[in-house]
């Protein structure tokens, strides 16, 4: 009774040869739908010197995917701190506002009584947050 979605970074020349793969072995697992994001390139990372794949390889990719799952692709670049609903388009006056909520500093690093041995978030160490991945 859980939708579960999978993310998955392509990256040139290391897994863009058998995204397809994945997404067959993930769909017979009962995985509900695939999100193909292309790599984003971080200097001093393992991957830092591979470059971004193209739009096309994107495409590519997920059409083949697309054969076992349904795609995620509304996304242009997916990060931690993102807002919004999927499938409905977020209006100018919510770009503005989240541009302007972003320019603001922090009111305070941490929630008083965080613990960041204790949770995933580094943010509050509460029991309902979830662990961090092993």
């Amino acid at each position: 009774g859980v939708l579960v979605k999978i993310n998955t970074i392509l990256i040139p020349g290391v897994n863009d040869h058998h995204i397809a793969d994945v997404a067959d072995t993930v769909a017979k697992l009962g995985v509900n739908v695939l999100n193909i994001m292309p790599l984003y390139p971080t200097k001093e990372t393992i991957f830092g010197s591979i470059g971004e794949p193209s739009p096309a390889l994107v495409a590519k990719a997920r059409k083949q995917a697309a054969q076992f799952l349904p795609q995620m692709s509304h996304c242009s670049r997916c990060r931690a701190d993102a807002a919004g609903l999927l499938g409905v388009e977020s209006t100018p006056e919510q770009f503005e506002l989240l541009h302007t909520v972003a320019q603001l500093p922090p009111a305070r690093s941490e929630p008083s009584g965080c613990d960041t041995k204790k949770c995933s978030s580094g943010g509050c160490g509460d029991k309902n947050v979830m662990p961090a991945a092993v």
